[in-house]
């Protein structure tokens, strides 16, 4: 596992943004509600020590690729949807008791995040909203219980087949916690609560239904959307590797291309052996000897997909030898084009010459043992090799 060696400024600024939302909504609740300003003081700190839980969560889940899979993810999403439900909370307090959407907040941050972020930051949401607007001990633990029902839930929406009865699940759900736990406090059945709880399941199962496949498809998809954004020609690091040497550029360019043909003759992803090809000697522009570490760092700090850090942080096999068929690869194609380059053209005239190069390049990484660990089978070393025989434009 790579280990973040330095902070990423989007992360930053995105926690710095959640952090602003959440002490908003602690001041404007209490300035709404007409709160003292030592009541004030105190929500606001409340608030802090929620989010300061809640950031021990997100780093927890990152650092352990429990987001996105990715431990240099962004929070990007998770920072959109918590401001968003800051916004909506406040309004919630508006509703009748018992009546907020509590399932609602805790799915869609769940399917935005994992189980321990949405239950961290909707049991905060839970709290504030039953101390500003005064409810009981009851109007908590109902609150606190659908959260939990909704942390459940989602597993079970992410399966299609599961879904109309989950559906239900939430509208008798909604119906009934607050109902239980109403008629625990006062002993009497309240119809326009029950009434309530049917709107506000039926809102909450439609609303569900239209966005629920949504975000987790823009979830599932935040790796791709970063490899496409560090793979633009127009990326402020691309060019920034342009202008410190246009040979170096040239050379990664030519080895991300053929990174990705490489990476669809054996079935691996295209996206990540080009991302990985490209930058794999980023490193150079920091001009200091140890540039292993400094691809580490610089790929840290522009949030780059774990599976490409990984295979930098594995160049040449000077920390580590390669552990994944990607990182093997991207040795490879880069040592042949390494090798072309540095032979020249003039001296690869002949067919003859250009094929004994690459039979002798590759023979000499094979018998280095390099790849041992690496997953990369014989019979997709032999198709890479086939593939470069064949006449494939190494200069």
């Amino acid at each position: 596992m790579i280990y973040e060696t330095n902070y990423s400024v989007k992360r930053v600024i995105n926690v710095f943004i959640m952090l602003v939302f959440t002490l908003i909504l602690s001041v404007s609740l209490g300035i709404y509600y007409k709160f003292l300003i030592d009541q004030i003081l105190s929500l606001t700190f409340l608030g802090i020590l929620f989010f300061l839980l809640f950031i021990l969560c997100l780093v927890n889940s990152r650092v352990n690729g429990l987001i996105y899979e990715n431990i240099s993810n962004s929070y990007g999403q998770i920072r959109n949807l918590y401001c968003i439900f800051c916004i909506l909370f406040f309004f919630f307090s508006f509703l009748p008791e018992f009546s907020s959407p509590m399932l609602l907040a805790t799915i869609f941050f769940t399917i935005a995040s994992n189980n321990m972020i949405g239950l961290t930051a909707c049991i905060y949401f839970d709290a504030i909203l039953c101390l500003v607007i005064h409810a009981d001990f009851y109007e908590l633990c109902a609150y606190i219980l659908l959260t939990l029902f909704g942390s459940v839930l989602t597993s079970y929406l992410q399966k299609k087949q599961y879904r109309k009865f989950v559906y239900l699940i939430i509208i008798a759900l909604s119906i009934s916690i607050p109902s239980i736990f109403q008629f625990l406090a006062a002993f009497t059945f309240d119809k326009q609560l029950a009434g309530y709880g049917f709107i506000t399941g039926i809102v909450t199962s439609f609303l569900v239904f239209l966005f629920f496949d949504k975000i987790s498809i823009y979830t599932t998809n935040q790796k791709k959307r970063s490899l496409e954004e560090i793979l633009d020609i127009d990326y402020p690091l691309a060019l920034e590797y342009k202008e410190y040497s246009n040979k170096e550029y040239t050379h990664a360019r030519k080895v991300s291309d053929l990174c990705g043909m490489c990476a669809d003759i054996i079935g691996i992803d295209e996206k990540i052996a080009k991302a990985a090809g490209f930058y794999y000697k980023i490193g150079k522009l920091v001009k200091k000897k140890d540039f292993v570490k400094d691809s580490i760092n610089i790929a840290q700090k522009h949030l780059f997909p774990t599976e490409v850090t990984m295979v930098l942080a594995e160049y040449n096999g000077e920390l580590c030898f390669p552990t994944t068929k990607i990182s093997a690869m991207v040795h490879l194609v880069d040592a042949l084009v390494t090798k072309f380059e540095i032979i020249g053209k003039d001296t690869l005239e002949s067919s003859w010459n250009h094929d004994v190069v690459i039979y002798q390049v590759f023979n000499e990484i094979s018998a280095s043992g390099i790849y041992d660990e690496s997953g990369l089978t014989m019979n997709q070393f032999l198709k890479i090799r086939e593939f470069f025989v064949k006449g494939n434009d190494l200069l």
